[in-house]
């Protein structure tokens, strides 16, 4: 059901303050560093294993080893004790009734209830002021957000006009490393949605497959 994945560079977020007693453990006897440094009473079985034990990464499937970090694969000769895990969204619930839902809004009719301005957010909502003129030179760019001055960079360009050449070169170049870069980052993002998506879609369609079979004399999901 959790398909075998590549290396994860980048491990979630997550919190350690987990119910005790709810985990598969694998204890990695041998006479490699002490990695694992999870407590048995927390793990409902133990399996007992030796070194080397190198487990492929799956989707979704993370070794958590008592600490603030989670692996997809172990380090090559550790010992100790780990658990495998699998992350869940957080989720409140917080216990009310009808007649407090009734209190915190005006009416429960929606036509009657007050609504409340939505304001824009400011790079979506605000009017590009830029333009271009009949020269073709950009302008309009607010102050705020100007690198350089237009009056100081006239007088800099007719007292040390190299001067001006070699900052315009410099600031071109930064500007197309840090366009490279951004382009880079949103590769690796893309990249890395897509990986999950793929792991997450095909679990999702074994398990449909798991439901069918299971169902198979009452006509399967579909009918059910």
């Amino acid at each position: 059901m959790y398909p075998v994945t590549g290396p994860d560079r980048r491990k979630p977020c997550f919190s350690s303050k987990v119910a005790k007693f709810q985990f598969t453990c694998v204890n990695i006897t041998g006479k490699g560093p002490k990695w694992g440094r999870l407590k048995t009473s927390w793990c409902s079985e133990v399996v007992k294993v030796s070194v080397p034990f190198t487990p492929e990464p799956r989707a979704d499937i993370w070794w958590w080893c008592g600490d603030n970090r989670l692996l997809d694969k172990l380090p090559l000769n550790v010992t100790g004790t780990c658990a495998l895990v699998s992350l869940l969204l957080p989720v409140s619930v917080y216990p009310t009734s009808a007649q407090e839902l009734v209190e915190r809004h005006s009416s429960v009719i929606p036509g009657q209830r007050k609504h409340r301005t939505k304001r824009d957010v400011t790079w979506q909502g605000q009017t590009d002021p830029t333009y271009i003129d009949a020269t073709g030179v950009p302008r309009g760019v607010p102050d705020e957000y100007k690198l350089v001055d237009q009056v100081a960079a006239g007088f800099e360009s007719a007292l040390c006009w190299w001067c001006t050449i070699n900052k315009n070169v410099d600031g071109i170049n930064y500007i197309h490393f840090n366009v490279q870069r951004l382009g880079n980052w949103t590769q690796s993002g893309f990249e890395a949605v897509h990986g999950q998506l793929a792991a997450t879609s095909l679990m999702a369609f074994q398990n449909r497959i798991a439901l069918d079979m299971i169902l198979a004399e009452k006509g399967g999901v579909c009918v059910i």
